[in-house]
C-alpha cells in the first residue's frame, strides 16, 4: 500500500494527485501543509461541479438545437468537411471553423443556461453607472438579461449563429466578447478556455462522423428546467453514420 502511494507521489496523473502530493510535503518552518484533507476534497468537488456539469449541460443544449435546426447542422458539417476533412480535429482548428465558433457562441447567448454568476462581494463602497453599491454587498451578474438585451442584440430572441459573422463569413470577435457565459471582469471563470476547447473538440468529432436527427414521435421542447443551471427537458435523438 505504501509503495503504491509513493508511486503516485512520483507519477502525478491529475490535479488530485498533485494536491495530495503538496499536502504531504514537509515544510521547513514546521507549519501544517497548505492543503488539509478537507480542503483537497472541497477543491476537487469544485472542479467536478464547475468543470463537468457545465460542459455536459452545454452539450445537451447543443444536441437539442442541432436536431431542432438540421440546416445549421448541415452548415457546420460542410465547414468541417472543407477545413478538416477526415483527420482528427485539433484545438487550433477553432480559428478556421468560423461557423462552428459562431454556433457555440450563440448557444451560450441564447440558452444562457447559467443565468447568474456565482455570488461576489463588494470589497469597498462603489459607484457603478450612478448606482451606489455599499461595501460587503452580495452581487450577482444577471448574464441572461445581458445576453437577451435588445439594445445589444438585434432580434435577441431568435437563434441566429450568423449574427457573429461579418459579410466575409469571418468571426466578429468584438461581438463574441459581449456574450456572457463565464462571468465577467477579472473574477470570471478561470476554466473558460478549457471548457470552450473541450466543447469544440467533442462537438467537431461527433459531427465529423455522425448525423443527429430527432425521433419522429418526439416533440422537442426548448423550455428549460429551472435550477442552478437551466437544463433542457429530457429528449431522444437518432444517430446515424454520415455517408
Amino acid at each position: 500500500m505504501i509503495r503504491n502511494f509513493l508511486f503516485l507521489l512520483n507519477h502525478l496523473r491529475d490535479i488530485t494527485d498533485a494536491l495530495i502530493s503538496i499536502s504531504n510535503d514537509k515544510r521547513n518552518d514546521g507549519r501544517a501543509p497548505p492543503f488539509s484533507n478537507d480542503k483537497i476534497i472541497s477543491t476537487v468537488n469544485d472542479i467536478f461541479g464547475a468543470g463537468f456539469d457545465t460542459v455536459s449541460t452545454c452539450l445537451f443544449w447543443i444536441f437539442l438545437y442541432l436536431v431542432n435546426n438540421p440546416d445549421i447542422q448541415t452548415k457546420i458539417q460542410e465547414e468541417i468537411d472543407g477545413k478538416i476533412g477526415l483527420r482528427s480535429p485539433r484545438f487550433d482548428d477553432r480559428k478556421d471553423l468560423h461557423y462552428m465558433e459562431a454556433f457555440i457562441s450563440e448557444i451560450l447567448r441564447h440558452t444562457s443556461f447559467i443565468p447568474f454568476t456565482i455570488p461576489h462581494c463588494a470589497m469597498k463602497e462603489t459607484i457603478l453607472n450612478g448606482y451606489l453599491i455599499p461595501q460587503d454587498t452580495c452581487i450577482f451578474v444577471n448574464m441572461y438579461q445581458v445576453n437577451h438585451d435588445e439594445t445589444l442584440w438585434e432580434n435577441a430572441d431568435l437563434f441566429r449563429p450568423e449574427r457573429f459573422l461579418n459579410e466575409n463569413g469571418e468571426l466578429d470577435k468584438s461581438l463574441i466578447e459581449k456574450v456572457l457565459g463565464f462571468g465577467m471582469g477579472i473574477r470570471k471563470c478561470l476554466g473558460e478556455d478549457i471548457a470552450c476547447n473541450e466543447i469544440f473538440l467533442i462537438l467537431t468529432t461527433i459531427l465529423q462522423q455522425l448525423k443527429l436527427e430527432k425521433c419522429l414521435q418526439d416533440h422537442l421542447d426548448l423550455t428549460p428546467v429551472y435550477g442552478l443551471f437551466m437544463k433542457p427537458k429530457p429528449y431522444q435523438i437518432q444517430v446515424a453514420l454520415r455517408t
